[in-house]
């Protein structure tokens, strides 16, 4: 199926000469893994890349993330690909990453966004309903980001997002690294940047004693 405008997929390429093909060494199979045969007629071949991209509507294409980039949270096993779509596709926002992000008191590592909303947009009132609308949309309890942190800029679109936001690549994917770097304690961050934390079911602005809590692991994530 062919993703639509807006819509994540797959990258493929034609393979036509399998002799061209650049192959595992000594492993067939993870070869074989990659190949996909009958994909949009009869007797054709691809190769799969393992990357996640979306075109969007001014033409552009965008990394989204890598397929099978997963977290283990609470013995549950994470996409988080998937839980960026849910995210990413709410009213008001332009774009957004989960990544997972090691807490010590906590089993596994706790599920984060770094979201970029649109001008205009309220963070409160959106993250206020955020629960909800992820409930809704069928995102398992386990799988909803505990630890949210929005940008302290709002864009019209993601070309007006990657032309600013230090976060992206050449590529346009965002580095998970750098937010992992800069964590969630509130007195470390950028100015402006807006932590939130998940209370039960509820978003709350996160400050220096809910961090210290979670720090501590007193908080239920």
């Amino acid at each position: 199926m062919r993703a639509k405008t807006g819509e994540a997929g797959e990258a493929i390429g034609r393979i036509r000469d399998l002799k061209s093909l650049t192959r595992y060494l000594g492993n067939d199979t993870a070869t074989d893994s990659k190949i996909i045969r009958n994909v949009f007629k009869k007797g054709d071949l691809f190769q799969r890349s393992g990357d996640l991209l979306m075109f969007d509507e001014d033409g552009w294409i965008h990394f989204v993330d890598r397929v099978g980039d997963t977290y283990r949270w609470k013995g549950e096993n994470v996409a988080a690909g998937e839980v960026r779509d849910h995210v990413a596709d709410l009213d008001g926002v332009v774009d957004a990453t989960i990544y997972g992000f090691r807490l010590e008191a906590y089993d596994g590592q706790a599920g984060c966004a770094a979201i970029f909303l649109q001008k205009g947009v309220d963070v409160n009132s959106f993250m206020s309903g955020l629960w909800k609308k992820l409930r809704k949309r069928g995102v398992p309890t386990y799988a909803i980001p505990r630890l949210i942190r929005v940008e302290n800029h709002q864009y019209d679109s993601l070309v007006s997002l990657a032309n600013v936001s230090i976060e992206m690549n050449a590529s346009f994917k965002h580095n998970k690294t750098v937010f992992k770097q800069k964590g969630f304690d509130p007195a470390k961050q950028d100015p402006g940047t807006l932590l939130f934390w998940l209370d039960g079911e509820t978003y709350k602005p996160l400050g220096e004693a809910d961090w210290n809590n979670i720090v501590k692991g007193a908080a239920r994530l």
